[in-house]
Protein backbone atom coordinates (compact mmCIF):
# COMPACT_ATOMS: atom_id res chain seq x y z
CA UNK A 1 0.00 0.00 0.00
CA UNK A 2 1.06 3.27 -1.00
CA UNK A 3 0.24 6.92 1.21
CA UNK A 4 -0.13 9.90 -1.25
CA UNK A 5 -0.64 13.08 1.30
CA UNK A 6 -2.18 15.74 -0.97
CA UNK A 7 -2.55 18.39 1.76
CA UNK A 8 -2.13 18.41 5.75
CA UNK A 9 -4.62 20.95 7.04
CA UNK A 10 -7.46 19.78 5.89
CA UNK A 11 -5.60 16.39 5.37
CA UNK A 12 -6.40 15.16 1.96
CA UNK A 13 -4.69 11.54 1.91
CA UNK A 14 -4.74 8.46 -1.02
CA UNK A 15 -4.14 5.07 -0.28
CA UNK A 16 -3.44 2.94 -3.08
CA UNK A 17 -4.14 -0.64 -4.16
CA UNK A 18 -6.23 -1.17 -0.59
CA UNK A 19 -8.65 -3.18 -2.90
CA UNK A 20 -7.88 -6.02 -5.24
CA UNK A 21 -9.12 -6.13 -8.62
CA UNK A 22 -11.64 -8.97 -8.32
CA UNK A 23 -13.27 -7.47 -5.52
CA UNK A 24 -13.94 -4.06 -7.40
CA UNK A 25 -15.09 -6.27 -10.51
CA UNK A 26 -17.25 -8.34 -8.51
CA UNK A 27 -18.95 -5.27 -6.60
CA UNK A 28 -19.58 -3.31 -10.25
CA UNK A 29 -21.29 -6.55 -11.72
CA UNK A 30 -23.39 -7.29 -8.58
CA UNK A 31 -24.87 -3.75 -8.85
CA UNK A 32 -25.17 -3.36 -12.18
CA UNK A 33 -27.19 -6.50 -12.01
CA UNK A 34 -28.92 -5.08 -9.07
CA UNK A 35 -29.87 -1.68 -11.27
CA UNK A 36 -28.88 1.55 -9.42
CA UNK A 37 -31.33 4.99 -8.52
CA UNK A 38 -30.92 7.64 -11.20
CA UNK A 39 -33.27 9.47 -8.53
CA UNK A 40 -31.02 9.35 -5.49
CA UNK A 41 -30.29 13.23 -5.56
CA UNK A 42 -33.70 13.92 -3.96
CA UNK A 43 -33.04 11.66 -1.22
CA UNK A 44 -29.33 13.74 -0.65
CA UNK A 45 -31.56 16.81 -0.67
CA UNK A 46 -33.30 15.68 1.87
CA UNK A 47 -30.57 14.48 4.04
CA UNK A 48 -28.12 16.95 3.42
CA UNK A 49 -30.95 20.21 4.55
CA UNK A 50 -30.91 21.25 0.68
CA UNK A 51 -27.30 21.77 0.54
CA UNK A 52 -27.21 18.55 -2.12
CA UNK A 53 -30.26 18.83 -4.79
CA UNK A 54 -30.36 17.92 -8.49
CA UNK A 55 -28.35 20.41 -10.12
CA UNK A 56 -25.43 19.25 -7.85
CA UNK A 57 -25.79 15.80 -7.75
CA UNK A 58 -26.44 13.72 -11.21
CA UNK A 59 -25.51 10.26 -10.49
CA UNK A 60 -27.00 7.17 -9.67
CA UNK A 61 -26.82 5.84 -6.22
CA UNK A 62 -27.82 2.04 -5.27
CA UNK A 63 -30.96 1.31 -4.19
CA UNK A 64 -29.55 -1.22 -1.36
CA UNK A 65 -25.95 -1.61 -0.41
CA UNK A 66 -26.55 -5.02 2.24
CA UNK A 67 -24.64 -4.87 5.13
CA UNK A 68 -22.04 -7.10 4.68
CA UNK A 69 -20.77 -5.54 1.52
CA UNK A 70 -20.62 -2.39 3.69
CA UNK A 71 -18.54 -3.92 6.13
CA UNK A 72 -16.38 -5.01 4.13
CA UNK A 73 -15.26 -1.46 2.51
CA UNK A 74 -15.61 -0.57 6.70
CA UNK A 75 -13.20 -3.32 8.10
CA UNK A 76 -10.35 -2.12 5.20
CA UNK A 77 -11.38 1.77 6.25
CA UNK A 78 -10.13 0.50 10.00
CA UNK A 79 -7.46 -1.57 8.67
CA UNK A 80 -5.87 1.52 6.24
CA UNK A 81 -6.83 4.75 7.95
CA UNK A 82 -7.50 3.03 11.71
CA UNK A 83 -11.03 4.76 12.05
CA UNK A 84 -13.28 2.77 14.32
CA UNK A 85 -16.02 0.73 12.27
CA UNK A 86 -18.66 2.36 14.89
CA UNK A 87 -17.39 5.45 13.42
CA UNK A 88 -18.78 4.78 10.43
CA UNK A 89 -22.55 6.61 9.18
CA UNK A 90 -23.44 5.50 6.05
CA UNK A 91 -21.76 3.92 2.89
CA UNK A 92 -23.24 3.11 -0.80
CA UNK A 93 -22.04 2.53 -4.07
CA UNK A 94 -22.43 5.49 -7.16
CA UNK A 95 -22.37 5.24 -10.49
CA UNK A 96 -21.35 8.59 -12.89
CA UNK A 97 -22.57 7.89 -16.52
CA UNK A 98 -21.08 10.50 -19.01
CA UNK A 99 -22.00 14.08 -18.74
CA UNK A 100 -22.77 13.20 -14.87
CA UNK A 101 -20.98 15.09 -12.26
CA UNK A 102 -20.95 16.37 -8.02
CA UNK A 103 -20.44 20.13 -8.43
CA UNK A 104 -19.17 22.11 -5.96
CA UNK A 105 -20.10 20.93 -2.09
CA UNK A 106 -18.97 19.82 1.01
CA UNK A 107 -19.53 16.52 2.82
CA UNK A 108 -19.93 18.03 6.74
CA UNK A 109 -23.42 19.45 7.17
CA UNK A 110 -23.90 23.22 7.06
CA UNK A 111 -26.74 22.67 9.88
CA UNK A 112 -26.06 19.23 11.55
CA UNK A 113 -28.98 19.98 14.32
CA UNK A 114 -31.47 19.49 11.36
CA UNK A 115 -29.69 16.05 9.99
CA UNK A 116 -31.62 13.59 10.85
CA UNK A 117 -28.87 10.54 10.17
CA UNK A 118 -26.27 10.60 13.12
CA UNK A 119 -27.28 7.21 14.69
CA UNK A 120 -23.19 7.21 16.41
CA UNK A 121 -24.05 10.99 17.79
CA UNK A 122 -21.70 14.64 16.78
CA UNK A 123 -21.11 15.93 13.43
CA UNK A 124 -19.18 14.26 9.86
CA UNK A 125 -15.35 14.12 10.45
CA UNK A 126 -14.22 11.90 7.30
CA UNK A 127 -15.12 11.10 4.13
CA UNK A 128 -13.75 7.62 2.93
CA UNK A 129 -14.15 7.48 -1.11
CA UNK A 130 -13.10 3.55 -2.76
CA UNK A 131 -12.63 4.07 -6.35
CA UNK A 132 -14.01 0.52 -8.40
CA UNK A 133 -12.76 1.41 -11.85
CA UNK A 134 -10.50 2.82 -14.24
CA UNK A 135 -10.89 3.17 -18.47
CA UNK A 136 -13.21 6.51 -17.79
CA UNK A 137 -12.19 10.26 -18.97
CA UNK A 138 -13.16 13.10 -16.77
CA UNK A 139 -14.28 12.34 -13.11
CA UNK A 140 -11.57 13.98 -11.24
CA UNK A 141 -11.86 14.70 -7.26
CA UNK A 142 -10.98 18.54 -7.57
CA UNK A 143 -10.22 20.99 -4.73
CA UNK A 144 -10.15 24.37 -6.05
CA UNK A 145 -9.57 26.53 -2.68
CA UNK A 146 -7.06 24.30 -2.01
CA UNK A 147 -5.30 23.92 -5.71
CA UNK A 148 -5.22 20.30 -6.43
CA UNK A 149 -6.94 17.60 -8.26
CA UNK A 150 -7.45 13.81 -6.88
CA UNK A 151 -6.48 11.73 -10.55
CA UNK A 152 -8.91 8.58 -9.28
CA UNK A 153 -7.22 5.27 -9.33
CA UNK A 154 -8.83 2.09 -9.29
CA UNK A 155 -8.53 0.12 -6.27
CA UNK A 156 -7.12 3.25 -3.79
CA UNK A 157 -9.01 5.36 -1.17
CA UNK A 158 -8.92 8.80 -0.85
CA UNK A 159 -9.57 9.80 2.70
CA UNK A 160 -10.63 13.35 3.66
CA UNK A 161 -10.87 15.04 6.98
CA UNK A 162 -12.97 17.82 8.11
CA UNK A 163 -14.23 19.21 11.65
CA UNK A 164 -11.73 21.21 12.62
CA UNK A 165 -12.64 24.19 14.97
CA UNK A 166 -11.29 26.60 12.21
CA UNK A 167 -14.31 26.93 10.13
CA UNK A 168 -11.96 28.53 7.16
CA UNK A 169 -10.12 25.29 6.90
CA UNK A 170 -13.03 23.10 7.35
CA UNK A 171 -14.13 25.17 4.09
CA UNK A 172 -11.82 24.97 2.25
CA UNK A 173 -12.24 21.46 2.03
CA UNK A 174 -14.49 22.15 -0.88
CA UNK A 175 -14.63 19.62 -3.90
CA UNK A 176 -16.21 18.45 -6.81
CA UNK A 177 -16.41 15.40 -9.05
CA UNK A 178 -15.42 16.86 -12.88
CA UNK A 179 -18.05 15.68 -15.48
CA UNK A 180 -17.46 12.35 -16.97
CA UNK A 181 -16.70 12.97 -20.53
CA UNK A 182 -16.54 9.28 -21.59
CA UNK A 183 -17.05 5.76 -19.94
CA UNK A 184 -18.23 5.50 -16.19
CA UNK A 185 -17.28 6.12 -13.08
CA UNK A 186 -17.93 3.69 -10.46
CA UNK A 187 -17.25 4.21 -5.94
CA UNK A 188 -17.91 3.43 -2.85
CA UNK A 189 -18.70 6.46 -0.71
CA UNK A 190 -18.59 6.60 3.07
CA UNK A 191 -19.35 8.91 5.86
CA UNK A 192 -17.43 8.99 9.00
CA UNK A 193 -19.04 10.50 12.37
CA UNK A 194 -16.32 12.14 15.33
CA UNK A 195 -17.97 9.53 17.77
CA UNK A 196 -19.15 12.51 19.91
CA UNK A 197 -22.80 12.88 20.91
CA UNK A 198 -24.00 17.19 20.24
CA UNK A 199 -25.56 19.04 23.71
Amino acid sequence: MKEVVHCEMPRIVTYEEVLTDEFCEDIIKRFTEAGMNPEAGYESAQQSDGQVHPGIEQRSISWDTPHEIRMEFWKKIEEVAGIPVNWIEAGDIYRYDESQFFALHVDYPLNPDRINYYKNGGDRRFTAIFYLNDGYEGGDLDFPELGFTVKCKKRSMTLLEYDYEDEAINASSIHESTPITKGEKWICANFISNGKVPK
